[in-house]
């Protein structure tokens, strides 16, 4: 699952991707700060600024990148992508994630076109491995969404072993239901049991309990795309941190909106003269290191608790040091 998207692929992604435009995000001093804004705190909103990014169930596991994240963009010229993802790469060592060294194999793919629903219906007709793990009807959901901007994430399992998971597909054609694993490897168990029920395969001694489970989601890769007309007035920036927050974290900017809190998720979709952040601000900063940093393998409620007490206490730190 780790080397999902092949490097042959991103080539041919890029054949129909939008090339550099007058409307593409300013160029700018990539030693720009991680956050430049002010800071107030009250713990309700860290509260409702988690459950707004979280949608996750109680008996569910809120997932993020266990591998290594290697980002890479595509549809502005050379010289833009290329800041974008040095950008990308800044903020994910600022939260605590792995990233890969120069030259490793992309899974964090911002995409910039002319037409998000065209693109992505041409992607998934020519690459559907882009979008394993969703049915035919999220893709078309995808697609037809409205905005300018569409992220998802193809999503593994890990073991508590730390290893790849096999997550079983049932196979249509036969009695027996088709196991493919990490390597893409095939078996098969006679039809009926859990593995035909979309359940991962866990082989362990290890024995989950109300608070741990015995596997845990990650994301294998993550996907935006945005249309082009979308960014005037952004900077390389803005766009590169918006990206981060959909990409290292499955955040959805509708549902953060209604929390008042300031973020990047509301650079592209705020009306026109409205003021956005100038970059990642502190909340989503500690939104991203407190994700990063809980302990694996317990389900949500759990996890947000650990998240709420992490970033309560690095908000309220930060805002009692002195201004400069």
């Amino acid at each position: 699952m780790r080397h999902l998207l092949k490097c042959s692929a991103l080539a041919a992604v890029a054949a129909f991707t939008v090339p550099a435009m007058a409307q593409e995000p300013a160029s700018e001093n990539q030693q720009s700060t991680i956050v430049v804004e002010g800071l107030r705190v009250d713990e309700r909103q860290v509260a409702t600024f988690i459950d707004a990014l979280t949608d996750v169930a109680v008996g569910g596991q809120i997932s993020r990148f266990d591998h290594t994240a290697c980002p890479t963009a595509l549809g502005l010229g050379a010289d833009r992508n290329a800041e974008i993802v040095s950008r990308l790469r800044a903020v994910a060592e600022a939260a605590g994630m792995r990233v890969g060294e120069q030259g490793c194999r992309p899974n964090v793919i911002v995409i910039v076109t002319r037409n998000k629903r065209d693109f992505i219906e041409q992607l998934d007709s020519r690459y559907p491995v882009y979008f394993t793990g969703l049915s035919a009807g999220e893709v078309e959901r995808l697609a037809q969404s409205t905005g300018p901007v569409a992220a998802w994430q193809v999503r593994g399992s890990i073991g508590p072993d730390g290893q790849e998971v096999p997550v079983a597909l049932p196979d249509i054609s036969s009695n027996v239901d088709v196991v493919v694993d990490g390597d893409g490897h095939r078996r098969e168990g006679p039809s009926g049991n859990l593995i035909g029920a979309g359940y991962s395969v866990v082989d362990t001694t290890y024995v989950p309990g109300r608070l741990r489970a015995a596997a845990r989601p990650h994301f294998a890769a993550a996907i935006v795309v945005v249309e082009v007309g979308a960014l005037g007035g952004l900077t390389t920036t803005q766009f590169a941190d918006y990206a981060a927050m959909r990409t290292f974290a499955d955040t959805d900017p509708v549902r953060v909106s209604q929390t008042g809190v300031p973020t990047i998720l509301k650079a592209i979709d705020a009306p026109l003269n409205t003021p956005v952040p100038l970059t990642l601000t502190h909340w989503d900063l500690s939104f991203l290191r407190a994700l990063y940093a809980i302990p694996q393998n317990h389900f949500a409620n759990i996890q947000r608790s650990n998240m709420r007490q992490l970033i309560t206490d690095e908000l309220f730190a930060l805002s009692e040091q002195p201004a400069e």
